[in-house]
């Protein structure tokens, strides 16, 4: 099996049904699985007529365009290489040049950096997807089809094929372009499909970054898999006027996300069905840790969050908690399309059809992360009595101390960030003291306090030592994680 057949079943069986909804002003267009896959056979056959096998970099906010050409390079054109819209130009131009993107479409929006990055690169063709070129390359497209060339159409892509070229977003380390196949794609769609509730009809905010992972394979891949409406929504803002404006079911979110959403519910003093307009039927969380007690306290509205453990090279999924086994405390079950094993040093390593292709043009990399058909995540953790995964830290942050015992960030990050008026913590060694660097509503004071409290909890080699106060948030990632120290 491979993607296109997802798609090509819902167009043929729900034509008239809606697959997007986008916003114009105080209405809502829809988009109907007919017209979507109209447009990209009638992408593709422009597409591969001048530009076969092509690496397709798309450069913009979320849109119904980036939809439609991420998917038309997936179901045959070529790979689709998304592009983080927020990276640096020479760091762009890098990424584009290294995957050897022939072409790149860009929105509007991103026009000046589109044009700079031109000069930059000579050897690739750079299209805005709201200009007239892209129209024409639609209309010519439909003019082919209708004189019979079916050379798109009746592409059918391998499973072992390169479909997309996803990069890292660089939270321990440089962006690294990871080859995923068409198998790597149905494996992974496949385990959410049966792990979530997802069902025809769903409409799924669609306001993650799609040039990330997360918001890429779950909204995009697994959510047009089950036959779910994606509305579209290009950034945050105004999160909760979105979701009312939609009747939005369900929401893939990141944590940091995730609390403000909570935290403007409880300010509100409305209950969860007047404050999101009564349709809301669940949020995923994943992209980074979320507290348990956020968990509980959304849960006290009414509302599921439900959590999960992935990485790019393992197609996004390694676990899903899913609401009929859902344990806060845990990231979830495993897959049933791949292994899930820890290493004798506590490693989460992952063998089966999610696990990469490997870095596009990096094959020492690729080599540095195997262990024979095993991946090593680099994330430590361990299995419960009832398969469940629990994830403990990263293995490149591990503080080890002079007396040998290893210190987990991550863990100590959780706790401090259950004290109320912790926005965001980073634990690090510091001039070899275990040091907090804490982004804080609390006066210093109010924080000593807390962490004098926590310090008696903890053994002595985990105590905090040092706590540095920060008056502004952490640089994150694309994917909204804190970027660590290096």
């Amino acid at each position: 099996m491979i993607y296109k057949d997802y798609i090509q079943k819902h167009a043929a069986e729900a034509p008239r049904e809606a697959v997007f909804l986008l916003r114009e002003g105080q209405e809502r267009k829809e988009i109907t699985w007919e017209r979507f896959f109209s447009d990209i056979n009638a992408l593709g056959t422009g597409l591969v007529d001048g530009h076969p096998g092509a690496r397709i970099g798309i450069l913009g906010e979320n849109s119904y365009q980036w939809a439609l050409i991420h998917m038309t390079a997936v179901l045959g054109a070529g790979a689709a290489v998304p592009l983080d819209r927020d990276q640096r130009e020479d760091t762009l131009a890098s990424q584009i040049r290294t995957t050897e993107c022939s072409l790149v479409f860009y929105s509007a929006q991103y026009r000046k950096k589109a044009r700079r990055l031109e000069e930059m690169l000579d050897k690739t063709c750079f299209i805005c997807w709201d200009e007239e070129e892209f129209d024409k390359m639609l209309e010519l497209g439909n003019a082919e089809l209708e004189r019979g060339n079916d050379q798109y159409i009746s592409l059918r892509p391998g499973e072992e094929d390169l479909a997309c070229i996803i990069f890292t977003s660089g939270t321990t380390g440089g962006p690294k372009g990871v080859m995923l196949s068409q198998k790597n794609i149905v494996s992974m769609v496949s385990a959410a499909l049966e792990l979530l509730d997802l069902a025809p009809g769903d409409r799924c905010l669609l306001v993650l970054p799609l040039y990330h992972c997360y918001g890429c394979f779950y909204n995009l891949y697994a959510g047009l898999a089950a036959r779910c409406v994606q509305c579209i929504c290009p950034d945050l803002k105004r999160l909760s006027q979105q979701i009312v404006f939609f009747q939005a079911r369900i929401l893939f979110l990141v944590p940091v996300v995730v609390e403000a959403l909570l935290t403007e519910l409880e300010r509100s003093g409305m209950s969860a069905e007047e404050f999101f307009g009564g349709s809301l039927k669940w949020v995923m969380s994943a992209g980074a840790p979320i507290s348990p007690q956020i968990i509980k306290r959304f849960g006290k509205h009414g509302v599921d969050v439900l959590n999960g453990y992935g990485i790019t090279e393992c197609t996004a999924i390694v676990s899903l908690n899913p609401r009929r086994a859902f344990r806060a405390d845990t990231v979830g079950l495993p897959g049933k399309n791949w292994d899930v094993k820890i290493a004798e040093d506590g490693e989460i390593c992952v063998s089966g059809s999610n696990v990469m292709m490997g870095y596009y043009g990096d094959g020492e990399s690729r080599q540095a992360v195997m262990d024979g058909p095993w991946f090593r995540t680099g994330d430590l953790g361990y299995l419960d009595q009832d398969g469940h995964l629990v994830i403990s830290g990263r293995k490149k942050n591990l503080i080890i101390l002079s007396n040998g015992k290893n210190v987990s960030p991550e863990e100590l990050e959780e706790q401090i960030h259950r004290m109320e008026g912790v926005k965001e913590v980073l634990v690090y060694e510091k001039d070899k003291k275990i040091t907090a660097e804490v982004y804080t509503e609390l006066s210093e004071e109010a924080l000593s306090a807390e962490m004098a409290l926590l310090n008696r909890k903890l053994p002595a080699y985990d105590r905090i030592q040092q706590v540095l106060i920060r008056d502004t948030a952490f640089e994150k990632t694309g994917g909204q994680k804190i970027k660590r120290r290096r």
